[in-house]
């Protein structure tokens, strides 16, 4: 790599080191600057990206060519996440610079310039890495050279000043306002309302529905909580005095609490805020911050009890909101997994709470505590250790355990964040059953350069609703998705709005995702927020079904090498509902990711009245692995899909 010196034009050289020979080897042959990169991840860990490398990585690296570095210059790179705070970048850019570096390295554009210059003006010199960047892997879609295009080599090199708007639309560059802002305005369809929030560029997240029916939600953009009341479908914004000028956080989790009061989680601060619906009023709880640095993400209220997943600081937290606010004690409980992410959790019968520890791409495990651990007599910010948690391993294909629920069953049911998957746990059997969604819909992610082989719809969270449905949001297919447990029946809405500046929609219209990254239910309606098209909606479940989809078969008995044929009824309820729809199909695998065990055909034979029988062929291969598989058929259309899972056994 080659950088430009701005004095006098003249080139130096720059090369990546992991450990302290091959440091010492380019140093001695007079290399000026010596990168001490994330790219370690991909390159020693064996990753497929940056994103699982931690600080620690990091500088256990640096250490090693530090002490092999004779006179080059040492740049370190600032991991994933590691900078995505003011106060987390200043800690952990003055731990690379203890340990060894000259300068440390961020991935980004103009929304890094006030941290640029925060860092300088501490002492902290500062590189920026703009074009491809492998932290935003998952954003721009994949490894690709970027600014080829007149447009994008301009956006690249111009730093134009940001037009001020007076609204939350200054926090982002007047080339990113569509991306994180909003597109256009409210859509409806049969099934769900789209409502506009009065304020531009708020990124609605945290959502939460009281029980007299009030809906309230976090304007992570500018970190205040916001009502709407769906009598009057009027929104009422309620000023945060203590929020820091021009910050934006996620907020990710919010609960209810008995003295009506919501709590809410700050990933920008490290902090919990309450808000009193009686008296208006905000108050922010410092949360503990570990060594690894922290992500306040989920929050759930079990009587006077706080939960909170620390995703990035390896740890579920809790705490009494009876407590005095300026004193809270904080009790946490460990991850079996060290340097592992904390992802959601719930509460079962027996006072058992359960949650999931994960490294990407690695190991991760679903692990159970009982809450008794908690109630015992503890000392303030006690750590409960390892031996208090019981692990059960996840199956290989379940690398990204966000959401989790618990059923009346005490059956624990995950999702998936990295795939199309959805999991059931059974803690008795302590055996784990996979099911998935329907591919996404094409005008979701758009794939106008053909780079999406394989599209998942990404499941996030979850969350059980008084009728036996487990329901979760699909980011990447706009869809919200309700699977009956009983009946193992799924019917997944279509969100109507669309930002097309999150799929590869090219000049298609009508593409993209709005970014649904939280939902709360209430009765038989599911309210949600839509991050990026500042939209909050209602989905409504008991809006009649255009059509129906039942099978008498529900498991089938396979030797490899054999196929039988299966009959889906559809009955219509309108003649539209017919010529729109679609048949559509998914199968899944106990036990492995990439196969080709079935193969499923079909032939649509219409009948009389606007009804249908579909002929849907099962074929086990000859090289089937045997076991028992989940194979989804359904019929769909742009509004939704109404489907059922077929049990699938291959015999040995």
């Amino acid at each position: 790599m080659c950088i430009r010196d701005r004095a006098n034009g003249e080139k130096f050289t720059c090369l990546t080191a992991y450990e302290s020979t091959l440091a010492n080897v380019i140093s001695s042959a007079g290399v000026e600057v010596i990168l001490v990169g994330d790219s370690l991840g991909m390159v020693i860990q064996g990753h497929n990206s940056t994103l699982p490398v931690t600080m620690n990585d990091l500088i256990y690296h640096l250490k090693n060519v530090s002490r092999g570095n004779i006179n080059s210059h040492l740049m370190a790179d600032m991991p994933f996440m590691s900078y995505s705070t003011k106060d987390k970048a200043l800690t952990n850019a003055a731990l690379l610079m203890q340990n060894g570096a000259h300068s440390i390295k961020l991935e980004g554009g103009r929304w890094i310039c006030d941290l640029t210059s925060t860092l300088a003006e501490r002492g902290i010199p500062v590189c920026a890495h703009m074009g491809l960047t492998p932290q935003s892997i998952n954003r721009i879609g994949g490894y690709f050279v970027q600014g080829r295009d007149t447009d994008k080599k301009e956006e690249m090199i111009s730093e134009a000043e940001i037009t001020k708007t007076g609204s939350p639309m200054d926090n982002y560059p007047d080339e990113q306002r569509d991306t994180f802002c909003g597109t256009g305005d409210a859509k409806s369809n049969t099934f769900v309302t789209e409502y506009k929030i009065p304020t531009v560029c708020t990124q609605p997240l945290a959502i939460q529905v009281t029980p007299d029916g009030q809906v309230w939600f976090v304007e992570s953009n500018v970190g205040r909580i916001a009502n709407f009341d769906p009598i009057t479908e009027t929104f009422t914004e309620y000023d945060n005095p203590y929020w820091p000028e021009a910050s934006r956080s996620m907020n990710w989790g919010i609960d209810h609490s008995s003295d009506n009061s919501l709590w809410y989680t700050d990933g920008s601060s490290d902090s919990i805020w309450q808000f009193s619906i009686n008296d208006k009023n905000y108050t922010a709880l410092t949360y503990p911050v570990s060594d690894s640095g922290s992500l306040p993400q989920r929050l759930e209220i079990y009587g006077s009890n706080v939960f909170v997943n620390d995703f990035t600081g390896g740890k579920l937290t809790m705490f009494d909101i009876s407590q005095n606010t300026d004193a809270v004690e904080y009790t946490s409980i460990v991850n079996p997994i060290p340097e592992s992410f904390t992802g959601d959790f719930g509460l079962d019968s027996e006072d058992n709470v359960w949650y999931t520890s994960w490294r990407p791409d690695d190991v991760g495990v679903l692990a159970k505590v009982n809450i008794s651990m908690y109630t015992r007599d503890l000392n303030q910010d006690e750590t409960l250790s390892e031996d208090d948690v019981e692990a059960f391993e996840f199956p290989r294909d379940l690398n990204t355990a966000n959401g989790l629920s618990i059923d009346s069953n005490g059956d624990v049911w995950i999702v998936d964040t990295s795939s199309s998957f959805f999991f059931k746990f059974d803690p008795t059997t302590e055996e784990f059953t996979k099911y998935i969604t329907h591919v996404p819909h094409p005008s979701t992610y758009g794939n106008e350069t053909g780079m999406i082989k394989d599209p998942i719809s990404r499941p996030y969270w979850t969350d059980l609703d008084n009728f036996g449905n487990l329901v979760f949001n699909e980011q990447t297919s706009n869809r919200i998705g309700i699977f009956n447990i009983s009946t193992e029946s799924f019917i997944e809405y279509m969100i109507p709005s669309k930002n097309p500046n999150w799929g590869d929609c090219g000049d298609l219209k009508d593409c993209g995702i709005a970014q649904v990254f939280d939902f709360a239910i209430h009765g038989k309606k599911i309210w949600f927020t839509e991050w990026v098209e500042n939209n909050i909606g209602v989905l409504n479940t008991e809006k009649s079904l255009p059509f129906t989809v039942e099978t008498d078969t529900r498991e089938i008995a396979l030797k490899k090498g054999e196929s039988i044929d299966v009959v889906l009824n559809v009955n219509y309820n309108d003649s539209s509902s017919y010529v729109n729809s679609e048949f559509l199909y998914a199968h899944t695998a106990a036990k492995t990711i990439n196969f080709s065990d079935i193969e499923i055909t079909s032939s649509r034979q219409p009948l009389q009245n606007n009804n249908e029988s579909i002929f849907v062929s099962i074929n086990a291969s000859e090289n089937a692995l045997s076991g028992e598989y989940k194979v989804l058929v359904g019929v769909g259309n742009d509004e939704i899909t109404v489907s059922k899972f077929i049990n699938v056994k291959i015999e040995s």
